[in-house]
């Protein structure tokens, strides 16, 4: 049995993802979230949604930790989960191109 601990989506799945599902799951609105991050800039907020080469800061993982009631960490797993998952594929696809 594999170790829960060490186990990877086999696609990379960017935070945005997360991000908009959660919205969802809470029955979110755009302007809720504003709501609840009052710091985040519209435009920058509306990337980090949509746009898989927004990068989360920790200001952005502060931000969404307060609005969500997480943790910063948490958001800052999502984005190296996910920038170790996209360089290891580029490696990957490297060394069989």
């Amino acid at each position: 049995m594999p170790n829960v601990d060490t186990l990877r989506p086999t696609v990379p799945v960017h935070p945005s993802r997360i991000l908009r599902r959660e919205m969802k799951a809470r029955g979110w609105l755009f302007a809720d979230m504003l709501y609840r991050c009052p710091a985040m800039d519209t435009r920058h907020f509306l990337r980090l949604l949509w746009d898989k080469r927004a990068h989360l800061t920790p200001l952005d993982a502060a931000q969404l930790a307060d609005g969500f009631g997480t943790s910063p960490e948490f958001w800052l797993n999502l984005q190296r989960q996910y920038d170790e998952a996209m360089a290891a594929s580029e490696e990957k696809r490297q060394h069989d191109g």
